[in-house]
């Protein structure tokens, strides 16, 4: 009997203590990233180096994490990652806390310019001369990541174009048809596509940044450089051309029939890994997307599945059709961790010329580099080496969606995706998409639908 007392009690004991450890595990955190962490300065005897970034970046941070611990091995360095979406509109605040990561990748745009303003970000004009990145990235980037002060707080890790479409060379033997060089040419080869069972193209429009995509692609072959110039100035408007003349009215109606002819029904509703899955499994003919879709389409792709690629045609015939380039995937060294020097080290690593090399056995992102040899790049394999070279031969131009603020940028995806679907007409999309940027600088008027 004694002895079964001492168990019961032993027992409510253990459980006692269980339910103390939950309670404390489960009580709330100060920080709105939840799920973090500890971001501790040591462990053990190693200093612990911390990286903020979203999933996909996470993947090739990871082997240059990898890299550079094996290089130094008193640092131990950890990867925290957040969803996409949260990151973007949260991270500046966790850069101001007391939860700041040592390293982070963020975009050079949208909010970037908030993040530098805050006074968080180290300045990294020392290894711009020191490393030779002023020598070895392009002029406009070199532009770009300039602040307003004259210092540069990040670099440019790799570089992305969009969009792309890759085709199914087998469904379009089958149909007797080509690669279109005007999008009249891609509404005539509709017809044969569908007869042979294929939906002739997909596309994550479900998701802003995709079609967001679309339309700066469109945009860009429907007005000339200095006409985008003018609908991109927010800071002297300029009424000769607006979001309600004629070539941007003209864009959102080849985006309707984009979608009414060449997508699914649900064309809404799908993401990019669906689009992708879909033209994977040969149902689709076309699928539209980003440049580094093209290694993981290599990866995927059964081993007979010819694939081919072009950028979007041309719509006028005056306007030479250039591919949308992205420089903003960044680095940047957090101030007040006490570990700025060890972070700027990390930089410089993931920058140097064997880790920019390195990005080809991944064939994903793109180095940001300019130096790199032939054969440097011949890892990439065909097709994302010819999709590059193709690049080159056409030029490239920045995207519409950088180019204007974050808030605008938040409201032309609904509208793009409203147009496509019919809840509304290029009119009213111009309509509203104009008074966006006509108040733009109003405090009393929140840019919202």
């Amino acid at each position: 009997m004694r002895r079964k007392i001492i168990e019961k009690m032993y027992l409510i004991l253990v459980i006692g203590i269980s339910f103390i450890i939950f309670l404390s595990g489960c009580s709330p955190k100060t920080s709105f990233f939840q799920n973090d962490p500890s971001t501790s300065n040591k462990e053990g005897d190693q200093t612990e180096l911390v990286i903020s970034a979203i999933p996909s970046v996470a993947i090739r941070l990871r082997e240059d994490a990898n890299a550079f611990m094996a290089a130094n091995p008193h640092v131990s360095i950890q990867i925290n990652e957040y969803e996409e979406s949260i990151y973007k509109e949260q991270a500046p605040e966790l850069f101001n806390s007391s939860e700041k990561p040592d390293v982070a990748w963020y975009w050079a745009e949208r909010r970037y310019d908030e993040i530098v303003d805050s006074a968080v970000l180290e300045p990294l004009d020392s290894l711009y001369k020191s490393e030779g990145w002023n020598e070895v990235l392009p002029p406009s980037t070199l532009k770009r990541y300039t602040s307003a002060d004259g210092h540069k707080y990040s670099v440019n890790t790799n570089i992305v174009w969009t969009p792309v479409i890759y085709y199914n060379k087998m469904a379009f033997r089958e149909a007797g048809v080509k690669e279109p060089r005007s999008f009249n040419e891609l509404f005539s080869i509709v017809d044969p596509l569908k007869r042979k069972g294929y939906t002739p193209l997909v596309s994550g429009i479900g998701e802003p940044s995709v079609v967001g995509h679309i339309f700066d692609a469109i945009l860009q072959r429907n007005v000339t450089e200095q006409q985008f110039r003018k609908l991109i100035n927010i800071s002297e408007k300029d009424k000769e051309m607006t979001y309600q003349s004629k070539e941007v009215l003209n864009t959102w109606r080849i985006m309707r029939e984009m979608t009414k002819e060449l997508m699914t029904e649900n064309a809404a509703t799908i993401n990019d890994e669906e689009a992708r899955a879909l033209f994977i499994h040969g149902k689709a003919a076309m699928y539209s997307s980003l440049s580094s879709q093209a290694g993981i389409l290599e990866e995927e792709l059964p081993e007979n599945f010819e694939i081919g690629f072009f950028y979007y045609p041309q719509v006028k015939k005056s306007i030479q059709p250039k591919v949308q380039l992205y420089t903003g995937d960044a680095l940047m060294v957090l101030k007040g961790t006490s570990k700025e020097e060890l972070a700027k080290k990390f930089v410089a690593f993931v920058m140097s010329y064997d880790r920019q090399k390195a990005l080809a056995e991944q064939r994903m992102s793109f180095p940001s580099r300019t130096d790199l040899k032939n054969e440097d790049l011949e890892q990439y394999g065909p097709l994302f080496s010819n999709m590059y070279n193709r690049m080159n031969e056409l030029g490239t131009t920045s995207l519409w969606d950088d180019s204007i603020p974050g808030e605008m940028a938040n409201v032309s995806f609904k509208l793009h995706l409203d147009v496509m679907t019919g809840e509304k007409e290029p009119e009213e999309a111009g309509k509203k998409m104009q008074e966006v940027y006509e108040r733009f600088d109003s405090n009393d008027i929140p840019l919202s639908e």
